[in-house]
């Protein structure tokens, strides 16, 4: 169990974060019959005819060749493992060459031959469809059951029954968690959207897809384990968009990353931990937290976006790195700014290095406010802008812990002011060496309005006009 600290303007906040051990599993509730997709050829399918027919696989399909009509027609596969009083999904395609219909049953192998929860007919057509169902099996379970199509009642000389891609399974499988390999094929999406709560997904490979957590999601790990990327496969929506509560998106870097989309991740009406990811080549911010959302961005690199490494709008809140080296960002190289907070939004930021963005290392507007310390901001236009309503304290005014100590521009300074400030804005604490102007490092904007920007800072003269 972890804790994570906020501290925002005095006022502590604590969130516990619950990590999901690994135990095992599946990239998909595991299949109940055999070789349903007939990739393994005829067994262990079984065709029954009294009449005469054959049975082959064809093309990838099972055919039933009806030579001569029967009254007892069947295709089945036994032995199979059921358990009692669990909701099973059947999924099935099928055609017939003139559209007769088939009975699904799933049975006891044995006499008496009770019905298990499932006796379904389905109307065929002549074009291959797909059918799915739901039934709930009854108490007891069975280790001989029987999943039987049969055609009797419906089967005619000289026509053809075709099958393929049998998926027999539990709808709830139990599995706390699961393996994803996109380059064998698995789609992470299908994989979240059958999670259950507290399942950690592990992923493999490059997923070329647009990946969103619903609303209804809540307590998922996606763990990339050093070895997993996401690539959006549109742009113009988000690679990864979360609406659920608690996830957690984790361990892609090392060489792999989440990349391209409008926004690299996108956090709405949600809340979510992002860990220790490469954030990159997003057409606008690399993370997007809107709509009253909660995020902890720790240990990410977060670089080369077209326009803000991490936003925040909407009333949101977010821990952006901590005093823990591990638990710092990089972020670096972004089309505009490095973190922007807009619209009432909130956030701790310390310890992180910011640089080199094309405009503003820290912004915060719009009646936003921003607690900050120790971070290394550096490279960028200016340091710190504060405007429109919005307060940032710069450390505090004595101290030398992590969170007291100032921000520095780590001997790479920014070209413009250490912090722009305007428009009743409020900072305190400590200038530290931001900046290039060593005598007016700090500007309020508004010259014409001596009270725009309050300031407290221990460290620095009156503002300059």
């Amino acid at each position: 169990m972890r804790y994570v600290r906020m501290r925002i303007f005095g006022v502590i906040l604590v969130f516990t974060l619950i990590a999901v051990a690994p135990t095992l599993v599946y990239p998909h509730c595991p299949n109940v019959v055999t070789n349903g997709d007939f990739s393994g050829g005829t067994a262990p399918w079984i065709f029954y005819t009294d009449g005469v027919g054959t049975y082959s696989v064809v093309g990838g399909e099972a055919k039933l060749a009806i030579i001569i009509k029967g009254t007892n027609v069947q295709f089945y596969q036994r032995s199979l493992l059921v358990q009692g009083d669990t909701l099973y999904r059947l999924t099935f395609k099928a055609r017939h060459t003139t559209g007769a219909d088939v009975i699904v049953r799933l049975i006891k192998h044995a006499a008496p031959y009770t019905n298990l929860g499932l006796n379904q007919t389905f109307d065929l057509t002549d074009t291959m469809k797909t059918f799915s169902i739901e039934f709930t099996t009854p108490s007891g379970g069975v280790a001989g059951a029987r999943l039987m199509f049969f055609v009797g009642s419906h089967d005619q000389g000289g026509t053809d029954y075709f099958f393929d891609d049998v998926v027999l399974e539990k709808v709830d499988c139990q599995v706390s968690d699961r393996i994803v390999n996109c380059d064998d094929g698995d789609v992470l999406q299908d994989a979240i959207d059958a999670a259950r709560p507290e399942t950690r997904i592990t992923v493999l490979g490059t997923c070329t897809e647009n990946i969103v957590i619903h609303s209804w999601k809540q307590n998922l790990i996606i763990d990339g384990a050093f070895s997993a990327s996401i690539v959006a496969a549109e742009n113009n929506k988000p690679a990864v968009r979360i609406r659920g509560r608690d996830i957690t998106i984790e361990n892609f870097s090392g060489g792999q990353s989440i990349s391209g989309g409008s926004n690299a991740i996108r956090i709405e009406s949600a809340s979510a931990v992002i860990d220790n990811n490469t954030i990159e080549s997003a057409t606008r911010n690399g993370i997007d937290v809107a709509e009253k959302s909660f995020a902890v961005i720790h240990g990410n690199k977060i670089w080369e976006n077209g326009r803000n490494g991490i936003a925040l709008s909407g009333g949101s809140t977010a821990e952006i790195g901590n005093c823990t080296p591990l638990e710092a960002n990089r972020i670096e190289d972004n089309g505009r700014s490095g973190v922007v907070l807009n619209q009432h939004s909130e956030a701790t930021i310390f310890g992180n290095r910011i640089s080199d963005n094309a405009e503003v290392g820290i912004r915060v507007a719009d009646g936003s406010m921003a607690d900050t310390g120790s971070n290394t901001i550096s490279g960028n236009i200016d340091g710190v802008d504060v405007l429109r309503g919005s307060s940032v304290r710069l450390g505090k005014a004595s101290g030398t812990g992590c969170v007291e100590t100032p921000n520095t521009d780590g001997g790479n300074a920014n070209t413009g002011f250490g912090i722009e400030c305007a428009s009743l804005s409020t900072v305190d604490g400590r200038l530290g060496d931001l900046g290039t102007f060593a005598t007016a490092e700090l500007r309020d904007d508004n010259a014409d309005c001596p009270n725009c920007c309050f300031t407290s800072l221990a460290d620095q003269p009156p503002p300059s006009p």
